[in-house]
């Protein structure tokens, strides 16, 4: 599954939660699950349309960065009960078929949704307006495609006020291009001083950070998590517990107009085995490249020990992080995927953790989380999917 946007509204602030779990695929404390028996049946009927969805863009392929290469008529999709509904410019037979042919065995949990702007023009579109914004000196946070709505979204961090002058700019500029505006701060990365535990810690630039999942890199045992702060390639990871080491940063993604926050570490020790496994109670299955709006999900909080079920709420969301609040410069990071956080619990320590998907079946690994955001009064999760992680050569150790 590939490609970027989302949904969302004002007052923005997302955080970086740095310093976390597992060091060899188990989790030295037991928590206990938090998903209730609704959510997984609810994440069980969303089943065929979230195979629906990854037959279709198997089908259409990906560009080098991961992203499905979208055909011209589709303007977006997203989970309604256990359908998929898709969003399509040329609202005829011929071309509902298409998307039935493509999506063989599952072509009965589609739902068609006529609409007039592609996906592929509103993807483009916003980020020519968003460059030109900061061009102009506007204080861009993010933006994104809103699938439900086919539309743009810009988030500002600035008061009404100036985000009434900056809408003004646009409609000018821009005429007849469908363009929201929000009040959405900066990403702000928090990190921890080092915490006594389970956890991973960078001991070259000092932060800590919780293990994603187990797999391997171009061949070798590594291990996955977050790559936000002042890490970098050839840092030493130990466990936070013992202090042993774990091995080195091969691949480290963190970096201005890239897609996705993450870093890939070897196991260069017999001292950690690789596992399936995610804290005791969970064992992976496969692994989701993208997510669906809609699609109920899980994350797992080492520092609230325990699990939580949420629902994903936008995709390909580009935001701009800050180190902190007093910060200057901000790191322009591609492709996020936010979940909405009703219930659950998150905090620092917790970021690199695994985001998955539970039915009544398994469990599939989905991606790393990146951090938290604050906006409108509601609280969301951020994580890279794996869309972006898999093309650099690391593959999820999902199956035996």
């Amino acid at each position: 599954m590939r490609h970027r946007m989302s949904k969302f509204a004002s007052v923005f602030t997302i955080v970086l939660f740095c310093s976390l779990a597992l060091a060899s695929g188990r989790v030295e404390s037991e928590p206990l699950p938090s998903v209730s028996k609704e959510f997984i049946q609810q994440s069980d009927c969303q089943k065929n349309a979230v195979m629906a969805q990854e037959a279709l863009i198997t089908s259409w392929g990906y560009d080098q960065e991961g992203d499905t290469l979208y055909p011209e008529s589709f303007a977006g999709f997203w989970i309604e009960g256990n359908l998929l509904a898709i969003g399509i410019t040329e609202y005829t037979e011929d071309v509902m078929d298409s998307y039935r042919d493509l999506s063989g065995s599952y072509c009965d949990y589609l739902k068609f949704v006529e609409m007039k702007y592609s996906y592929n023009y509103l993807y483009n579109e916003s980020h020519i307006i968003g460059a030109y914004l900061i061009e102009q000196g506007a204080p861009v946070s993010q933006h994104y495609v809103d699938e439900k709505e086919n539309t743009i979204v810009v988030g500002l961090a600035c008061d009404e006020e100036e985000l009434i002058r900056w809408k003004q700019v646009i409609e000018n500029e821009f005429k007849g291009i469908p363009v929201t505006f929000a009040a959405a701060s900066y990403i702000q990365m928090l990190t921890t001083n080092l915490i006594g535990g389970t956890g991973l810690y960078n001991s070259t630039h000092p932060a800590g950070m919780t293990l994603s999942c187990c797999g391997t890199y171009n061949g070798n045992n590594a291990i996955l998590t977050c790559g936000h702060y002042t890490q970098a390639y050839g840092d030493q990871i130990k466990t936070s517990s013992s202090g042993s080491v774990i091995g080195t940063v091969v691949k480290h993604r963190f970096n201005n107009d890239l897609k996705g926050d993450f870093e890939i570490v070897s196991v260069n020790t017999s001292l950690f085995n690789i596992t399936r496994s995610m804290a005791y109670y969970r064992t992976y299955n496969g692994y989701l490249s993208d997510p669906l709006v809609g699609v109920n999900i899980c994350y797992y909080s080492r520092m609230n020990s325990g699990e939580f079920g949420e629902t994903v709420h936008a995709r390909n969301i580009d935001v701009y992080a800050k180190e902190n609040p007093q910060s200057t410069t901000t790191v322009h990071v591609l492709g996020l995927t936010e979940i909405t956080l009703s219930s659950g619990n998150i905090t620092q320590g917790d970021s690199g953790g695994p985001v998955y998907r539970v039915d009544n079946s398994y469990a599939v690994y989905c991606g790393v989380i990146h951090g938290i955001g604050v906006r409108n009064g509601n609280v969301y999760v951020y994580f890279t999917p794996c869309k972006h992680i898999t093309p650099t050569g690391f593959i999820p150790y999902v199956n035996d």
